[in-house]
């Protein structure tokens, strides 16, 4: 850990953190190797037990029935308690070395916990004094420049928000169009110019003499076709009522014509 060097500071000795590292280290690797040797141990002594003690059985099985021939029921007392307690001396002895591996083992396994945990409170208290934390984040973020990027889409989202805001206040504004007016004849009206006569234009009436304004010409129809009288000045304004017949042949001349005859009849 000599990379630790050039961390010095006066409340902060990099080489005194650096042994106090290496010590726990070699602790840990020491208890880990002791928990494989215990367990090795305790294989071992169990193989030993059993393949020692079966066969020493069986020579105490074989030197009973010798001493007790012709016949095997004659085996002497002796003989006979040392049949009956050398299988339960195995297994006692198999049960002690199981229960003391045990023991050793959880002793050796919590000691290994206990400098695991103060060997990461090392490696904290050296994050904090070295500021590591911080300082990875700082680089993770601006290092490839992905923080950057996406602050910048996070400033090009909102723009984009707010035109879309801006034009939806817009449409909003804007009068309504006819629903029964397609969008083929909005742009076409919008390159050739709307329709002078059309029904859904009127034209004022003003006198010619007193310039005086006597409503709106019936849709459809220019100022010109309208007959009428002033009220004002008397002037009698507008095209023949036959002339605007025989010209405009169609039904819309007979708003006019009863106009006139309402206009004589007045």
């Amino acid at each position: 850990m000599a990379w630790l060097s050039f961390l010095k500071s006066k409340d902060f000795d990099p080489t005194d953190f650096e042994k106090q590292l290496e010590l726990i280290s070699r602790k840990i690797a020491t208890n880990e190797r002791g928990l494989s040797k215990v367990k090795y141990q305790e294989r071992a002594l169990k193989r030993f037990i059993k393949v020692y003690g079966i066969s020493g059985y069986i020579v105490l099985i074989s030197y009973a029935l010798w001493n007790a021939s012709p016949r095997w029921y004659n085996v002497s007392r002796t003989n006979l308690v040392w049949l009956l307690v050398v299988p339960i001396v195995i297994v006692g002895l198999i049960k002690s070395v199981t229960r003391i591996s045990s023991i050793r083992h959880s002793r050796k396994q919590a000691e290994v916990e206990r400098l695991q945990f103060e060997h990461e409170s090392k490696i904290e208290e050296l994050k904090e004094k070295t500021k590591f934390s911080s300082t990875q984040a700082l680089l993770s973020r601006f290092a490839d420049g992905t923080d950057l990027r996406a602050q910048l889409d996070d400033e090009i989202l909102e723009r984009q928000q707010k035109l879309d805001e801006i034009k939806k206040q817009s449409t909003e504004q804007q009068p309504n169009v006819k629903e029964n007016k397609g969008w083929l004849d909005s742009i076409v009206d919008s390159v050739v110019g709307l329709d002078e006569l059309d029904a859904d234009h009127r034209f004022a009436l003003i006198c010619p003499r007193c310039l005086n304004h006597n409503g709106l010409a019936p849709p459809g129809l220019s100022p010109e076709k309208v007959r009428y009288i002033c009220p004002r000045c008397g002037l009698l304004n507008g095209a023949l009522v036959e002339e605007i017949s025989e010209d405009n042949n169609t039904p819309e001349a007979e708003p006019v014509v009863k106009g006139l005859e309402e206009t004589k009849e007045g």
